[in-house]
């Protein structure tokens, strides 16, 4: 791509208003203007995170998720919005989860640029190695919140199944009586006690459950007819 072409893309505009590009001086966007160039995915098709560039998203947005091992459904991670790296872990040469997708949410412009290129003019601009971290580590919050979430997926699964099965109607309320201790339940789920209790203690805080007693909760109706997670 001509240096022309690349400046019709406004880069001094768009790196302003970038995570991780904003700190780049002008005569370093001026160097990478010939090794940058975009691209459009369109709607819900999925974009590499392979290649040998940085991506950012220009307009539009991309969703992130993860693929169960059945590939049978999946679970939301986190989006990505203009100004965003597409994957900061490529940049820093961190291996990604096997089962992790980035797809368009809607027809969506990429500014891609040469990886090699921009490492070495990043790595001399102390701002932009700030940026970069900063970034790294608001993107690994978010990955460590919902990897805890889904670790719990099978286990609630399980737990969802097992409650509904024993889950009994007095009246115009549904019960669900702890008939085993908690060790004995983990057991029959295949789990640990701590997993079970950490997703009864989410099934309860989105109200699924109501803590009655020791040994009793009432169930909500639309735990009933739920999917399970």
């Amino acid at each position: 791509m001509s240096k022309e072409t690349c400046r019709r893309l406004d880069l001094g505009d768009l790196f302003y208003r970038f995570n991780i590009l904003s700190a780049f001086k002008d005569t370093e966007i001026q160097q990478l203007v010939p090794y940058c160039r975009k691209t459009t995915v369109r709607r819900n098709e999925s974009i590499s995170t392979k290649s040998g560039n940085i991506q950012f998203v220009i307009c539009g947005s991309l969703i992130v998720e993860y693929t169960d091992k059945d590939c049978t459904k999946n679970y939301w991670i986190r989006r990505i919005s203009v100004g965003e790296c597409v994957d900061i872990s490529a940049l820093l040469d961190i291996r990604r989860n096997a089962g992790i997708n980035t797809r368009a949410e809607k027809s969506t412009e990429i500014l891609a640029i040469d990886k090699t290129v921009f490492l070495q003019l990043a790595l001399s601009n102390t701002e932009v190695v700030k940026n970069i971290l900063t970034e790294q580590a608001r993107c690994l919050a978010e990955y460590e919140s919902q990897r805890i979430i889904m670790a719990t997926m099978p286990v609630m699964r399980r737990l969802k199944n097992y409650i509904r099965q024993n889950t009994v109607r007095q009246g115009d309320l549904l019960f669900y009586d702890h008939k085993y201790s908690l060790a004995k339940i983990s057991c029959l789920l295949g789990a640990s006690r701590e997993m079970v209790s950490r997703c009864m203690k989410q099934l309860v805080d989105s109200d699924q459950l109501t803590y009655v007693s020791k040994i009793r909760y009432q169930v909500s109706e639309s735990f009933l007819t739920s999917d399970p997670d």
